[in-house]
């Protein structure tokens, strides 16, 4: 459909009408006049008409977009053709699942997860926060209370008893489980104070335009095994990516703990059903949505990460070094890491 800006058609007479008089002898105009005006009222009569359509056609498409109505449940993916293509999401008016993007790493101690976490948050529009004492895991029961009770499933509402409560579309518990992990992880105090402000974006727009997350030592030590975890974050965190991170030398690893003065709970047999938990939640997830990485293989090769970097999606952000967090017990590295002047995240 083409629309165009026209002069009104009682303007378009009166110029042509001018001109054509002015551009003929005054024998001519006597002559001709009542023909020219004839043939210019036509003209003008077309253009009328022209104008006539547009302006039906525009109201049809007004009429179009208003009969479009909301749809208030349904599975659309904002991120589908770039960070979580995989991802099920049922929204609602409630819950949008997949509209917030987020990476964890998750790891055994002393495996160098630190350095990743450090790492990672040079990315641009990446925030990452530290150990939150397997806050998600705590988490999971308070989904797991109501949803053993049988009386809280999904899109089913229950009435004539001490538990009535209308129907809880699919998936609408994500976004509170979502937003402790928001809530532990906030934008700097500074940058809260600008958000919803006139002139600037929303907290939950700025949130949505982020890759937020953590790492996380402990998702293995919780009362739950790796299929279990798999379904709580494919449901609470659709559109998550997570960096398996564990260290193949377990008498390394088992030293590097004595050293920094953890107590020897964490034997060398418990640190290898720790790295069967996190490979078997690796592959569960799938390698569209998990990457295993091994510290005794990336410390000798930063090409490693920056495999990662690129399968997260990021383009022309290289490491060129690696950090050393937490080196000699928990001492920090105060390099500071360059990406690239071209470093980017191109989807939105």
């Amino acid at each position: 459909m083409k629309f165009s800006f026209r002069i009104s058609a009682g303007l378009t007479v009166c110029c042509i009408v001018l001109l054509s008089r002015l551009l003929t002898s005054k024998e001519e105009r006597d002559k001709n006049t009542s023909n020219r005006d004839l043939l210019v009222v036509t003209k003008a009569a077309e253009i009328l008409k022209e104008d006539e359509v547009v302006e039906a056609e525009i109201a049809e498409a007004k009429e179009i977009i208003h009969e479009q109505k909301f749809e208030p449940f349904n599975q659309t993916n904002p991120h589908q053709d770039s960070y979580c293509p995989k991802a099920v999401c049922n929204n609602s008016p409630l819950c949008q699942p997949c509209k917030k993007r987020f990476l964890f790493i998750v790891a055994t101690g002393r495996s160098g997860s630190t350095t990743l976490l450090h790492m990672l948050n040079y990315l641009p529009n990446v925030r990452l926060s530290g150990e939150n004492k397997n806050e998600l895991f705590i988490a999971s029961n308070l989904q797991k209370n109501l949803q053993t009770s049988g009386r809280f499933e999904s899109d089913k509402k229950n009435s004539g008893d001490a538990w009535i409560h209308n129907a809880i579309p699919t998936q609408a518990l994500a976004c509170p489980m979502q937003q402790i992990m928001s809530t532990i992880n906030p934008p700097p105090h500074e940058l809260l104070m600008e958000l919803n402000q006139p002139g600037n974006p929303s907290y939950e727009d700025y949130e949505a335009s982020l890759i937020i997350g953590a790492k996380m030592i402990r998702i293995q030590a919780g009362g739950w095994g790796a299929m279990t975890a798999v379904a709580y974050f494919k449901e609470n965190f659709p559109c998550s990516r997570f960096i398996v991170n564990y260290r193949s030398d377990t008498d390394g690893q088992v030293k590097s703990e004595l050293k920094a003065g953890w107590k020897p709970n964490e034997n060398k047999q418990k640190l290898i059903q720790y790295n069967q938990f996190l490979l078997k939640f690796a592959e569960l997830m799938g390698p569209k949505t998990a990457q295993v990485v091994d510290m005794n293989e990336w410390v000798k090769d930063v090409s490693i990460l920056n495999d990662v970097v690129k399968w997260l999606g990021f383009k022309e952000c290289r490491f060129k070094a690696l950090l050393h967090e937490n080196y000699d017990r928990y001492e920090s590295d105060n390099t500071v890491l360059d990406l690239g002047p071209q470093c980017q995240y191109p989807h939105d």
